[in-house]
């Protein structure tokens, strides 16, 4: 009996090829980054959504086992996808070769069966599983899976909540706002989805064919609906153009952009100029001859954050250093040495970077000793 009823077989195959389309037109912009990731993200689930009866067609076609690697390759993309959104071609701090071990883990353990044993063997390797008798390895893999899901989908929505300020300056046209939060929601009921399964496989198989099947019809819908937006919508593709204009009405070409960008980094690590308590964007401009609304450009795009906070950033590093050779020292005094101005400005910054109070860390640091 088929596991996927013919009319939502006939959605999936519908919504797989939109997806196709969809993947095709956003790859085709791909000189932006976050396009060429998010491409990767809807091809994975197009070509998903191209074998919606998975289940029993892997008696048939066991080399359908490899379609489990994509659980492992959404959340490395996505996070890209959110990541160069907010941080333009700006390289990210994790490797993708390493975030994909995980996928390539997975690979092996199906290749394996499919390339040496029997198809007698294989076979009786699939129903064991989709009878329900889960071995060690599967389940494993189960909930390697979910917990890949959860990081990617916590570090995700941690790096939409520290940048929630850009979402208005560069999705000026709420039909682009509502595209990016429209694909983050997607991917949290894709994960949810992940998890009701992983659960329902491993130890409540009474209802793992409803569940295959919510997660079906809800991923066909959501990319037939996304897919006639964006052909109705063309410049949801093009968004990160907002970002193209500022850097062209301040006449900046990508080459300037990282040379400010290592300037004012050398600067106040060399010389020191947040220690100052009255810095300004201003006096920080002159110190390195450009203009103050381009040094404020380049501190938000390639930082992602305002110049207070990448100058209090950088006096919160001092007072740690100054902290851990002085320890006994009065903490506002050393507060005042790093460059705070003031007591409230300092205990604010202090606990948003380390989720602790200045007094917590020093104690914490004595009992280390």
């Amino acid at each position: 009996m088929p596991y996927v009823p013919n009319i939502i077989y006939t959605l999936s195959i519908i919504a797989s090829a939109m997806g196709f389309i969809l993947a095709y037109q956003v790859f085709s912009n791909r000189k932006y980054l976050s396009n060429l990731y998010l491409s990767f993200v809807l091809l994975f689930l197009s070509f998903s959504l191209l074998f919606p009866d998975t289940p029993n067609m892997l008696a048939k076609y066991p080399i359908l086992l490899l379609t489990g690697t994509f659980n492992y390759l959404y959340g490395p993309c996505m996070l890209r996808y959110v990541y160069h959104t907010f941080y333009s071609d700006y390289p990210p701090r994790f490797s993708f070769g390493i975030h994909s071990i995980p996928a390539i883990a997975y690979s092996i353990f199906c290749l394996y069966p499919i390339i040496f044993l029997s198809a007698d063997e294989v076979q009786f390797y699939i129903n064991q599983t989709l009878s329900g008798t889960t071995p060690f390895l599967v389940a494993f893999f189960n909930f390697l899976s979910a917990a890949s899901l959860l990081f990617y989908t916590t570090a995700i929505i941690r790096l939409i909540f520290l940048h929630r300020s850009k979402l208005i300056k560069f999705f000026q046209n709420p039909r682009q706002k509502g595209w990016f939060l429209a694909l983050i929601f997607a991917f949290i009921f894709m994960v949810a989805g992940g998890f009701i399964y992983t659960y329902a496989e491993t130890y409540y198989q009474k209802i793992l064919k409803e569940v295959y099947l919510v997660q079906i019809l809800g991923a066909s819908v959501f990319m037939i609906v996304i897919t006639l937006f964006a052909i109705q919508n063309p410049t949801l593709l093009t968004w990160q153009q907002v970002r193209d204009k500022i850097s062209k009405k301040l006449n900046l070409s990508s080459s300037q952009i990282t040379d400010v960008m290592k300037k004012i980094t050398n600067i106040m690590e060399t010389e020191k100029l947040y220690l100052d308590e009255t810095l300004t964007l201003r006096l920080a401009a002159n110190q390195i001859k450009v203009h103050p609304n381009v040094l404020s450009f380049v501190i938000n795009d390639k930082f992602g954050k305002g110049f207070k906070q990448f100058v209090n950033e950088y006096r919160c590093n001092y007072f740690i250093e100054l902290l851990n050779s002085k320890p006994d020292i009065n903490i506002l005094h050393l507060a005042y040495e790093a460059g705070f101005s003031s007591k409230t400005t300092f205990h604010e910054v202090f606990n948003k970077k380390y989720n602790t109070t200045p007094t917590e860390y020093r104690q914490n640091l004595i009992n280390k000793q």
